[in-house]
């Protein structure tokens, strides 16, 4: 019976890397059919894996790490956010910062700068935006282009360099967090065998590897009151997406008045001296112009922001993305600070739940959900009883039916089914365990 076990798991192993490396190699962005077909398979795998008995901890934490290796050579193919970070290289190899002018610019007869091809700027996505690229990652870009100035596959490797360092250790804050909270072992594998953060951070070349390392190491010393190195992750995360600023507030409020004081200035000191060398009379101004339009122009994958849209089309009969885009990010703002305020007194085993709200939230009330955003929140549910963003892992990877259309164009029924299904599944686990009682809900 225990060797029959062992071919199941080898042969769920074998499955859950075959697909994989053809979501890694083989398969393009505009493939849907061929995308939606290979990830099923791979998340059937996995969800054999974690649903099965007689796991050993240790033999998965090399096949977690192996699948990561397994891709380090894979030039992404479902995202062309890579050309960006090859570029913004490039300008700091070039003595140029990259916030200073737009892509076009360089393009101009007398603003030429080595290595910025017509060929490059044909592949970048947001040629007419300004980067929005924090200092965590400019400083991985420039040390991609000093290493591989002139080529494109030799650059994104060493990228990927630093993501598999940074996967390892947001791999190993996880389990630290599991054990200072006393929870399963096993619950790892949630979040280190899941086809979406492998497929999307080893694969695609996104840096909330990065980021979810920063962060749940912060968030391991917050729960141990350590509230300098707290700060120093917290910042780094920052640095590399700045999603965790909404954390700040509720990081304060648990190491009371005093001590987060102390931790929200150190935090926001480390961030300001990280961003120093970007800093220019142009940074402010261009980079605040790449939020703006974060908030005001782009919409991707939304959940309520599309159904308002919806309405505002209604009764105005344009899209009101310029007011409802921060309007509701102004809501959500309001809400995490109500919940970082009522965390007070709230137990170490609930505190990550809390996090998991904050995130939900704001990714519920965001104009756009591109599929890597919320490896985060696998992450985070590991440290507590929610499973939504299971489930929410694998129907995101909807949205790439968008690419399959000629010109980009979201099927919305998709959309709204991913919804309908999150919601609902969300909002069933909510009621049960507030119902229950148990400690774990806050």
């Amino acid at each position: 019976m225990r060797s029959y076990s062992h071919i199941l798991h080898l042969t769920a192993g074998i499955v859950l890397t075959t697909a994989v490396f053809q979501l890694g190699y083989q398969v393009e962005q505009q493939a849907f059919a061929s995308i939606f077909g290979w990830y099923t398979v791979a998340f059937a795998a996995y969800a054999w894996i974690i649903f099965s008995q007689g796991i050993n901890i240790r033999y998965w934490w090399i096949f977690a790490l192996g699948l990561r290796i397994l891709l380090l050579f894979a030039f992404p193919k479902l995202s062309d956010d890579v050309f960006r970070f090859i570029w913004d290289g490039r300008l700091w190899m070039a003595g140029i910062n990259p916030f200073a002018q737009l892509p076009a610019f360089y393009m101009e007869p007398g603003h030429t700068v080595p290595g910025l091809t017509a060929e490059l700027f044909a592949q970048l996505n947001s040629p007419n935006y300004f980067t929005i690229y924090p200092p965590v990652n400019q400083a991985v870009f420039a040390i991609s282009a000093w290493w591989a100035p002139d080529n494109w596959a030799a650059a994104a490797v060493v990228m990927k360099l630093f993501l598999l360092a940074g996967e390892a250790g947001g791999l190993y804050a996880l389990y630290l967090l599991l054990r200072q909270l006393e929870l399963p072992s096993e619950r790892w594998l949630w979040y280190a065998l899941n086809p979406l953060v492998i497929v999307e951070i080893s694969g695609n070349l996104h840096f909330e590897g990065i980021m979810i390392a920063f962060t749940l190491g912060s968030l391991y010393f917050l729960l141990k009151e350590k509230w300098v190195p707290a700060a120093l992750l917290l910042a780094g995360g920052i640095c590399t997406k700045l999603w965790p600023v909404m954390l700040v507030p509720l990081f304060w409020r648990r190491l009371g008045w005093r001590k987060g004081f102390f931790f929200a200035v150190l935090t926001g000191l480390v961030t300001t001296g990280a961003m120093w060398p970007l800093f220019g009379d142009f940074f402010v101004q261009n980079f605040g112009n790449s939020l703006n339009l974060y908030f005001k122009k782009f919409e991707f994958n939304a959940s309520l922001y599309y159904l308002l849209r919806w309405i505002g089309f209604q009764f105005k009969g344009y899209n009101v993305i310029q007011t409802l885009g921060p309007a509701l990010a102004l809501c959500a703002g309001v809400v995490i600070l109500y919940l970082s305020w009522m965390s007070r007194s709230l137990k170490n085993q609930q505190v990550p739940i809390v996090v998991l709200f904050i995130f939900t939230l704001y990714f519920f009330s965001a104009t756009i959900v591109h599929p890597w955003y919320i490896t985060f929140l696998v992450a985070v549910s590991v440290l507590g009883p929610y499973r939504y963003p299971v489930l929410w892992s694998f129907l995101i990877i909807l949205s790439y039916a968008a690419y399959a259309a000629p010109g980009f164009k979201e099927p919305l029924w998709m959309t709204g089914m991913e919804y309908v299904l999150i919601f609902t599944f969300a909002g069933m686990e909510w009621h049960k365990y507030r119902l229950s009682g148990k400690s774990t809900q806050p």
